[in-house]
């Protein structure tokens, strides 16, 4: 398994909300409906990108929680983010969970077990949502402190999962730009010990990825090292890069299609014929063409049944509330 060090690569910050009193981490406990949304609200105002929604959870000591309340507890803050569903994550193994969470549109699944089920594939493929795939040494159930899997042995057998599991997911149909992997906390559940990135094979090409990340950053003065060595990034670094991927595919778009490209700012009106879209590191986009120009605008599921077709939105907060026929100020 190769890693990529892209010059370019996005950083996408979670912000962590769980809607359970047994969760590691304090400040992240929202028990109360109102509490949870004033919380996820916030979070994405200061400066995440998406907010990971636990309803349960998932260490050792944890109370199990049915997919009945798990969706009793999430149901009325996607119901209150229903305009930035593309920024939430829903982090859950359980099976119906999920299937409820991708009718929503959700923009993410997070699951511990890294999608084990294959009966769940069909819905995954047929979703627009990218797919947390979390390494896990158990198939089922809350995590449990295992003692089969050696610190030694921990990197191979995480290597070898995620091979299966992604050949599997794309065996399915699930697109590889929709998978993003994570090596979980198995090392750190191998009789109470943490195993650090080994310094060859595939531990190594990750520290070689993350450094060459920080110094790209460094190079363009997106970010700077003091003496000691710490590293500052630029504020609003995040909307930055954003803005410059996509000022770029602008660009190299606009040469094929001979018409100019120009970026849409927050607050401005936008309109023309949707004519397609175009999945970039931040995201999938939808393009919106005038006779004059073209622009790049934050696509979501309900625009692609105007596929062809005028239409009208205003940018905010990089989103577009969107309006669409009798449907007036739908926040998409």
């Amino acid at each position: 398994m190769e890693v990529a060090a892209e010059a370019d690569a996005m950083v996408t910050v979670f912000g962590i909300l769980n809607l359970t009193e047994d969760s590691f981490f304090d400040e992240s406990r929202r028990l109360d409906p109102a509490g949870a949304v004033t919380a996820a609200i916030e979070m994405l105002r200061v400066g995440s990108d998406v907010v990971d929604v636990g309803p349960a959870a998932s260490h050792p000591d944890a109370r199990p929680v049915s997919p009945a309340d798990e969706i009793r507890r999430i149901a009325p803050l996607l119901d209150a983010l229903s305009d930035q569903m593309h920024r939430v994550s829903i982090d859950s193994f359980q099976p119906e969970t999920q299937r409820y969470a991708l009718k929503r549109g959700v923009g993410y699944l997070n699951d511990i077990q890294g999608f084990p089920d294959p009966a769940l594939y069909p819905d995954i493929a047929e979703a627009d949502c990218r797919l947390v795939v979390m390494h896990s040494a158990q198939r089922d159930g809350i995590a449990t402190r295992t003692g089969h899997l050696r610190p030694e042995d921990a990197l191979d057998e995480i290597v070898r999962f995620f091979e299966a599991r992604v050949s599997a997911l794309r065996r399915s149909g699930v697109a590889a730009d929709r998978l993003i992997l994570d090596p979980g906390m198995d090392r750190r559940l191998v009789h109470g010990e943490t195993a650090d990135l080994a310094p060859t094979g595939f531990g190594q090409q990750v520290r070689e990825a993350m450094d060459q990340r920080r110094e790209h950053h460094i190079e363009q003065r997106d970010a700077t090292r003091n003496r000691d060595g710490r590293i500052f990034y630029r504020r609003n670094l995040l909307a930055t890069l954003r803005e410059r991927e996509v000022a770029r595919a602008g660009a190299e778009m606009a040469e094929g299609k001979a018409l100019p490209f120009r970026a849409a700012k927050d607050g401005e009106s936008v309109s023309g014929k949707f004519t397609g879209t175009v999945q970039l590191t931040s995201g999938k986009f939808a393009i919106v063409e005038k006779s004059h120009e073209f622009t790049l605008v934050p696509w979501r599921p309900i625009i692609d049944r105007q596929l062809g077709r005028e239409v009208a939105g205003i940018m905010q907060g990089g989103s577009v509330s969107w309006q669409l026929g009798r449907q007036r100020g739908l926040g998409l």
